[in-house]
């Protein structure tokens, strides 16, 4: 009997640290290409119990019971998985893989406008971790800074307001900016003003920078280089983010993020809104910028449709014309010298001679750039089905604003104004300040079909683009204002310029070799008003022009094994002239077209924790545009 009740006494014993034990599932999420997923949610199937993978992949659930359990793995773009653990222990390593979703849902946008790790051409990627770590209000050229052969220039000093890059030594009319595979470059000037979109990193999910000629993308040429932005990636669970910062020159970002989330598995809303001011390193180069951001999307089961919205206003004092090296130097000699070259004299010298490394060459106390800039982008994708998917997107941008200068000593012939007659004298220049107004629309349409199937990966896509630019410049004041009144226009010009433009482009793997081939038509019409020769007489008239260009591209790619390859290329692009070179000439004297023959050699060696890209480039021009 003592006996019988002693055991019972002991299996109870025994029982209860079995029956109230807390034990942990510790594991680890990838793809099936063995790709860390991040911020994959974990979930216990019937409870409330979740988690979400660290930066490597890696979750922990903590204080289950022994029991049964359904864990429920969801990370966006792979099909849900649900797996089932038998919890009588702790488990350290359970390894889970995800299969990629047939249909990548955002991915898409840009998949025809980039290179993929069997192109053989030179890019270089940076990862919402590598723009995060970077993002300090600055303007986006100060992310891509520790890029291969990349220089960027601050006009203030301190990387917020105008600023400037070249890529390979070429200018920014020569780079090719898309978002989400949309043109951003002006269609005019060529360039991309980033002023116009402040803190715009803080929207940015990833970015692809090619080196060269680079593959075929939407809008203007590229020479240097073509950088493709992709914006935010679509958020699976609510957010909100108040991010702060304050630095050097009184520079201060103010910036509010939130989101949605993924509501009923359909729709999702982020948003974001930024200020940031800073008073520049260069003396009165001082900025106020704003911006907004928003985006919404629906998801079904093959398509989705997403809505992208940003703005952004800039009003920034003006350091266009950098600092003499001679000032830099700190040579008062050498200064003194530079002013008497450049017949700078009176208040302007004395600016010069007492200024120090800080100098400015303008003054007046309202020598602002003052511009809006607003962006909205409609994409549409479908799967047709797991071999064949398309895209399609609209896109709209309005732009206004003017810069404002004081001019002394104009003469009254540039601004139409009549000679003053007095008794003993006649008055024929005057000081003045002006505004120099920019008004265009920018809107069209890009599509791509991806068609992809074992070895062979097919893209034929192409946009077609136009541009309404109005251009008008205003007396605000005048010493002698002679005849004219208050916001007369001096000149008042409108451009107009359609860009079409088509691609093929396919990729094709036998063992260990690929090939690669991209071909591309683009045609440009363009409405303008230049100088032109009548009867030996300059005189402005409206004019037409157009162009039809063919750039092919081929590659070659070798895998050496697993982590090495080689691989070789050569592609053409052409380029038609700018806005400037149209106007400032006439038909007879106008530039020719350029054109590149790009040839790259390359190896690269990817590892878990190291990546080499060592290449050979050769940039032969034809008909180049160069300072003389």
């Amino acid at each position: 009997m003592n006996t019988k009740f002693i055991a019972m006494i002991w299996a109870v014993i025994f029982a209860v640290p079995i029956s109230f034990s807390q034990f942990s599932i510790k594991g680890s999420v990838q793809s099936s290409q063995g790709e860390k997923l991040a911020w994959s949610r974990i979930t216990i199937e019937d409870t409330y119990v979740s988690t979400l993978t660290n930066e490597d992949g890696q979750f922990e659930l903590t204080n289950l019971k022994a029991d049964k359990y359904v864990l429920v793995i969801r990370s966006l773009g792979y099909d849900i998985l649900k797996k089932e653990v038998d919890l009588t222990k702790n488990i350290s390593d359970l390894n889970i893989e995800l299969k990629e979703m047939a249909y990548m849902y955002d991915k898409i946008i840009v998949e025809a406008v980039r290179a993929g790790d069997k192109t053989p051409t030179t890019y270089t990627n940076l990862s919402s971790k590598d723009i995060e770590k970077q993002n300090f209000g600055q303007d986006l050229p100060f992310l891509f800074q520790g890029t291969p052969s990349t220089v960027v220039t601050s006009d203030a000093g301190a990387g917020v307001g105008y600023t400037g890059i070249r890529i390979r030594g070429v200018d920014p009319t020569r780079t090719n900016v898309t978002i989400n595979g949309i043109p951003i470059n002006d269609s005019e000037s060529h360039g991309v003003f980033w002023v116009n979109m402040p803190d715009f990193a803080s929207s940015v999910d990833n970015i692809q920078i090619q080196r060269g000629v680079g593959t075929s993308s939407n809008g203007a040429a590229a020479f240097g280089a073509s950088i493709n932005i992709e914006t935010n990636d679509i958020n699976r669970e609510a957010y909100a983010v108040l991010d702060n910062s304050y630095g050097s020159f009184n520079t201060i970002k103010n910036t509010i993020k939130a989101g949605s989330g993924l509501i009923n598995d359909k729709f999702t809303v982020d948003m974001r809104l930024s200020n940031i001011q800073s008073e520049g390193y260069i003396d009165r180069a001082s900025s106020n910028l704003k911006s907004l951001y928003v985006s919404g999307a629906w998801l079904g089961k093959k398509s989705i449709l997403k809505a992208n919205v940003f703005m952004g206003r800039e009003k920034t004092y003006q350091a266009w014309w950098g600092t003499p090296q001679s000032v830099l130097s700190g040579n008062q000699d050498s200064i003194v010298a530079f002013a008497d070259r450049n017949w700078v004299f009176g208040d302007d010298r004395d600016n010069l001679l007492e200024s120090g490394r800080t100098y400015n060459y303008y003054t007046y106390d309202n020598e602002v750039d003052n511009y809006g800039q607003d962006h909205y982008q409609l994409h549409f994708l479908h799967e047709v089905n797991k071999n064949l998917n398309f895209s399609v997107a609209g896109h709209y941008t309005r732009g206004k604003g003017y810069f404002e200068q004081y001019k002394a000593g104009e003469d009254f012939s540039t601004y139409g104004f009549d000679p003053l007659v007095f008794t003993n004298d006649t008055v024929t220049t005057t000081d003045v300040i002006r505004r120099r107004w920019l008004d265009n629309h920018f809107y069209g349409g890009v599509f791509a079909l991806n068609y992809n199937k074992k070895n062979l990966d097919l893209t034929f896509g192409g946009s077609a683009n136009a541009y309404q630019g109005g251009h008008y410049g205003e007396v605000i004041w005048a010493e002698f204002a002679s005849q004219s009144d208050i916001r007369d226009r001096y000149y008042d010009n409108d451009a107009f310029k359609i860009d079409l433009m088509s691609y093929l482009k396919a990729t094709y793997s036998i063992k260990d070799f690929t090939f690669y081939g991209d071909l591309q038509y683009r045609h440009i019409d363009y409405n303008f008003l230049g100088f032109d020769e009548v009867d030996g007489v300059i005189v402005t008239l409206d004019q037409n022009t157009s162009y039809d260009f063919f750039n092919p591209k081929l590659g070659l790619m070798y895998d050496i094994d697993e982590k090495n390859n080689v691989y070789a290329s050569f592609a053409i692009g052409s380029r038609e002239p700018t806005r400037g070179d149209f106007i400032e000439s006439t038909p007879t004297s106008r530039p020719l077209p350029e054109q590149l023959q790009n040839a790259e050699v390359g190896y690269r060696l990817k590892t878990k924790n190291v990546f080499v890209n060592a290449n050979y480039y050769l940039m032969n021009y034809k008909n180049q545009l160069i300072l003389t």
